[in-house]
């Protein structure tokens, strides 16, 4: 390959594998909680409900710390997500946006999400994986028939 392409390697990685829904969102809400410098989360499922009240408090939370704070939401995904809430995100000094909105100009696209779900802090510490910021993954969610929170259900509240 040529080494134009190449990522550097750097010492002192690690990574820890979160098999289940509580350690993920409280790791990541501790995280936030601890951030200093800057909070970039992007999520493609974000609906209005728990879960997304006690990200959002968290983040408004450290804009208030004078943490930047950027939010980037799938505009489909986020179809879910009140109008309150992307007005308590703002008005909390989040940096909220939406892309790859739906319409007929957007056609050829639509189809061609990415369905990204990552939280990274201070650039020390990054999440990613198959969740979004609705009550579905909630660690206390009962397994429906179709299965999307049976793998995430956790004895101990988040």
């Amino acid at each position: 390959m040529n080494s134009r392409f190449r990522a550097s390697v750097r010492d002192g990685n690690r990574f820890v594998l979160l098999g289940e829904g509580h350690d993920f969102f409280s790791r990541m809400l501790a995280a936030i909680d601890g951030s200093q410098r800057y909070v970039l989360a992007e999520f493609y499922l974000v609906e209005s409900g728990q879960v997304a009240d006690r990200f959002f408090a968290a983040l408004t939370r450290a804009a208030a710390r004078g943490v930047r704070v950027c939010a980037l939401f799938d505009a489909v995904g986020a179809r879910g997500l009140g109008e309150a809430d992307r007005t308590r995100l703002r008005t909390g000094h989040v940096d909220l946006a939406f892309f790859n909105a739906a319409g007929w100009w957007a056609l050829p696209r639509l189809l061609l999400r990415d369905h990204r779900k990552l939280l990274i802090v201070d650039g020390a510490v990054g999440f990613t994986g198959g969740i979004g910021l609705a009550d579905m993954f909630s660690p206390n969610a009962q397994p429906t028939a179709t299965g999307w929170t049976a793998s995430l259900r956790s004895r101990a509240p988040f």
